[in-house]
């Protein structure tokens, strides 16, 4: 006979934190989604990981054909580019140092 008990209380908080985290999706999409502000988020190679249903309708894009694309594939001049770019590098400066444990 074997023991099992860790093993299914395990996955029983595994189950617990994929639940709370969805919850926790649907409620921020709830709220990104149902603003008339623009919200978006990209990653450091700015490429957009999401865009919330008022950006989506202002570029006349679906999540497909925006998400995973840059700046200027969804329709950025070069201008906001590299003003965006700008803004962001002091974001890079400090995930980089807080991932080496400088302030």
């Amino acid at each position: 006979m074997e023991d099992i008990t860790e093993q299914k209380q395990s996955e029983i908080s595994l189950k617990n934190a994929l639940d709370n985290a969805e919850k926790q999706r649907r409620l921020y999409s709830s709220i990104t989604n149902n603003t008339p502000d623009l919200v978006y988020v990209f990653d450091l190679d700015y490429k957009f990981t999401y865009a919330n249903k008022a950006l989506l309708a202002m570029w006349g894009k679906s999540e497909e054909n925006a998400i995973g694309y840059g700046l200027r594939e969804n329709g950025y001049e070069e201008w906001r580019h590299k003003m965006l770019q700008s803004h962001s590098l002091q974001g890079r400066y400090l995930h980089r140092n807080q991932k080496q444990g400088r302030p």
